[in-house]
């Protein structure tokens, strides 16, 4: 999970440019955006929590697995343990079974949380909750 932190360290502090996913001049060299995705927007229909997120031209990975570190609140605001699953290159649908009408989600929301949802470049995505 220290990838990011290790290019940012090596494009930033070391110099090191075109070589390391990540840089300003290999996004600008290939047209993509190798940073770490993040949270864009989310909507609530059906039972699900349909979230959009911000990722380069080649987008989200794994597609088609369930996903860990989501959670899903009702409007009580009580979270509960969700899976979130990519649908497509920019988003994702989170649902969980203890919550039949959701209005937030957040991911990787405690210090324990393990991430399991990255970019096609293997950078993690960054935590978010859509409430607040």
């Amino acid at each position: 999970m220290g990838d990011r932190l290790a290019l940012l360290a090596l494009t930033k502090t070391y110099g090191i440019q075109g070589t390391v996913v990540g840089s300003s001049s290999y996004k600008e060299s290939v047209g993509l955006d190798a940073e770490s995705p993040s949270y864009k927007e989310a909507v609530f229909v059906d039972g699900k929590a349909i979230v959009t997120m911000k990722v380069g031209k080649l987008g989200l990975s794994p597609i088609g697995q369930d996903l860990e570190g989501f959670e899903l609140a009702g409007a009580d605001g009580l979270f509960y343990p969700a899976t979130g699953t990519v649908k497509d290159r920019y988003t994702l649908e989170v649902i969980s079974p203890d919550v039949p009408s959701p209005v937030a989600v957040r991911y990787c929301f405690h210090n324990w949380s393990r991430g399991t949802l990255y970019n096609c470049f293997g950078i993690p995505a960054l935590p978010f909750r859509s409430d607040r």
